[in-house]
């Protein structure tokens, strides 16, 4: 190799570069370095920080007498940043030739140089191709159910296998580009010897991509690439993230969905009994825990998923209103001197406190705490045609005391009771006592509730979501049904809903017969201290007694309680009257038999017809979230850019493309360097345990390098920093 020693004389020396084929090596001295100059290959300038210096003129005489003997070769030279070449770099002819010939030469130069490329672009089509695969397969099944899948191996194992081809092809582009970005950037200019090392790191794996990220070498391009190449590991777990799988619903086309639904309150004639699973239903309603409310409708589904319409159906609901304003409080006296015995608490303090309507409680919070009752009204069976005072109705609400006789609660009320009692059972001073007194009315009656139902996996769900009262009419009249006074003795009311066009029927002679029920259930005494030795005590006021005295609650809390029990006796009711049109549809045969057994007291109120939904099947399905495909695009279309970028760049800059072929780095250095290196700067390999990599990290740091062109090929040419 040709070189300029500090006093100017020219040497050749042997040198331990890289040899192209004969036949390359003769085209290339015919084609780059011509025997003789021509016109255009004017030598450039050097740049202008050394331009006229005792350097340049070295390096001017020895290109002249180059070019005497004849020889069309490079001149280099230590003492200049870039070799100077009797034909001008391609770089430097394209800044010359912007007329077209520069473009054309840097488009033939990447075609040219494409060639070898070829793996590498093949590679990254390759990731293209996977890419468009995945998402087209992704967008093919997006929303399909999960039978329609045709393979043996599930969705997310072909997209596994796609995103591991898609990664090994994004690898082989990246480190081959990053190799080739260290010859680039050491032909750049004069660099560390030590960052080759951190470039062949950094396209082995992540770790090395990190060094280099920290160490910002390559630019652009090499940071690009070592962050793709760092964060590959991502790509398999984040598009499998792309691939959920949810439940749906769709309706199965068959099976049943049915839920009762109640029109009228009516019993076919004779009905001269309560039926004995209404008088169930109340019992059920009472014993039910008052801090659990009791559920609604019961649907039947065939399948365990149905939906239904919201509907409305004929119900029972109760209100619950607060008279302690209406109490009139005696004074104290004993017990037994106010007409009625106490039992064991006759000679305990007590009260009376009395309602208008003659409902009272004679107790203490020491003695009798509750008292349920209703006014008593004469009954009568008279059924006729004749008038009679009011006793046709079923209607109690010349008894009522806090609802107004126009109130729809109380034209459709079924039956009212009253609740006298005490908010508390500690023993209390005498004047302390009267204010200790509380009531409280209970009013049955017939309602319209809106039902919003479904089921779900076998659960079914079932609330109200919109309560309507009603206005008693007639049958045989448009005129509003008398409540206090007469009326005609008819058999037949109907009751429309206040909100709708709704027409509901009732039969004033069944409800007579319910109402005569509750009211002979509702009654009784209850005494936190004495039990039932103060006599009076039913089992209806035990249970309602056991649950308000049984801690220390509020008046509000007690009121709120009754409220709880008097609502689920109510559900208790409205599901009753539906039970046997269950029965109906599922065991006709029973139904139908001359011996209905269970069945003999006839058709159910509020059962005359069913509300009937949507039988629903459900069904797994692929549902697609596209956003978690982006981080594998991005690496796809980064991996192609930073491979365009890296070809153009060492076309554009003349490079011999060398990738990362370890026998170019073995012959890159000179014989010369080599022995420089060895002896010199004692870089080798010793035979005992010392940290031979850190030591020699050090001292390659402290040398810089130089790739370029020479007498038979690109070397990399050694020089020292300054500040070493």
């Amino acid at each position: 190799m040709g070189t300029i020693n500090s006093g100017g004389k020219v040497t050749i020396s042997p040198a331990s570069s890289i040899h192209e084929d004969e036949d390359e090596d003769d085209e290339d001295a015919l084609s780059l370095f011509p025997a003789r100059p021509l016109s255009e290959d004017i030598p450039y300038l050097p740049p202008i920080h050394w331009r006229g210096s005792r350097d340049h003129q070295e390096l001017v005489d020895a290109r002249a007498k180059e070019l005497e003997l004849g020889h069309g070769h490079s001149v280099l030279s230590s003492y200049g940043p870039a070799p100077v070449l009797a034909t001008p770099p391609l770089r430097l002819r394209l800044r010359s030739a912007r007329s077209g010939q520069g473009y054309v030469g840097l488009v033939a130069g990447c075609a040219t140089g494409s060639g070898m490329w070829l793996a590498e672009i093949l590679c990254a089509l390759l990731s293209i191709v996977c890419l468009a695969v995945i998402i087209g397969v992704l967008k093919t099944y997006d929303g399909r159910s999960l039978t329609d899948w045709p393979l043996s191996v599930s969705l997310n194992t072909l997209l596994a296998f796609l995103t591991a081809i898609c990664q090994v092809s994004l690898a082989v582009p990246l480190s081959e580009g990053l190799s080739q970005l260290k010859w680039n950037s050491f032909a750049r200019g004069e660099r560390p010897l030590a960052d080759f090392q951190v470039f062949e790191d950094a396209a082995r794996g992540p770790v090395g991509s990190a060094v280099l990220l920290c160490k910002r070498k390559g630019r652009a391009l090499g940071m690009s690439a070592a962050t793709v190449l760092l964060t590959g590991f991502l790509l398999s777990p984040l598009t499998q993230g792309a691939i959920t799988y949810s439940t749906r619903s769709f309706e199965a086309g068959s099976g049943t969905a049915a839920v009762p639904k109640s029109e009228h309150y009516t019993h076919p004639a004779p009905y001269n009994n309560l039926d004995p699973r209404e008088k169930q239903a109340i019992q059920s309603g009472i014993y039910q825990a008052v801090n659990t409310e009791l559920p609604h409708l019961q649907p039947v589904c065939s399948s365990g998923d149905c939906q239904w319409r919201n509907f409305s159906s004929l119900a029972v609901c109760a209100a619950v209103a607060d008279v302690s304003d209406r109490l009139n409080i005696s004074n104290q006296d004993q017990g037994g001197n106010f007409g009625v015995s106490l039992g064991a608490a006759n000679k305990q303090p007590a009260r009376a406190a009395t309602l208008p309507n003659g409902v009272f409680l004679v107790g203490s919070t020491t003695a009798c705490n509750l008292n349920i009752s209703s006014p008593h009204i004469q009954a009568s069976t008279d059924s006729g045609d004749s008038d009679t005072d009011g006793q046709e109705s079923f209607l109690p609400a010349r008894t009522s005391l806090a609802f107004s006789a126009q109130d729809g609660r109380v034209l459709s009320a079924i039956a009212n009771f009253f609740l006298v009692y005490t908010n508390q059972t500690a023993k209390l001073e005498s004047d302390e006592q009267k204010g200790a007194f509380r009531a409280a009315e209970v009013l049955l009656h017939f309602c319209v509730n809106t039902y919003q139902m479904s089921t779900s996996g076998g659960v079914s769900t079932s609330k109200v979501i919109h309560t309507s009262t009603l206005t008693a009419q007639d049958e045989a009249s448009s005129s509003n049904m008398a409540v206090n006074g007469r009326s005609p003795a008819r058999r037949g009311v109907v009751l429309r809903s206040t909100s709708g066009e709704d027409v509901y029927a009732v039969k004033r002679e069944d409800v007579r017969l319910l109402n005569g029920y509750l009211l002979d259930a509702f009654f009784g005494t209850y005494s936190h201290r004495y039990g039932k030795v103060i006599g009076g005590e039913t089992a209806v006021s035990e249970v309602l007694g056991t649950a308000m005295f049984r801690g220390k609650l509020g008046s509000e809390q007690m009121r709120m309680l009754v409220r709880n029990w008097t609502t689920n006796v109510a559900t208790s009711m409205t599901n009753a009257q539906v039970d046997f049109l269950l029965l109906t549809i599922f065991m006709p045969n029973l139904v139908s038999s001359p011996h209905p057994v269970a069945l003999s007291f006839s058709i159910r109120a509020m059962s005359s017809s069913t509300e009937t939904g949507i039988v629903l099947a459900t069904e797994s399905y692929v549902h697609i979230q596209w956003a978690w495909l982006i981080f594998l695009a991005i690496q796809v279309v980064l991996t192609a850019g930073v491979l365009l970028g890296i070809m153009v760049q060492t076309a554009v800059w003349d490079v011999k493309v060398l990738k990362g072929s370890s026998t170019a780095a073995l012959f890159a250095i000179s014989a010369n360097d080599k022995g420089h290196l060895e002896n010199g700067e004692s870089v080798f390999l010793r035979d005992s345990q010392d940290n031979d990599k850190g030591r020699i990290s050090r001292k390659l740091r402290a040398i810089t390098a130089r790739f370029e062109p020479g007498e038979r090929g690109w070397t990399l040419g050694l020089g020292r920093r300054e500040d070493a």
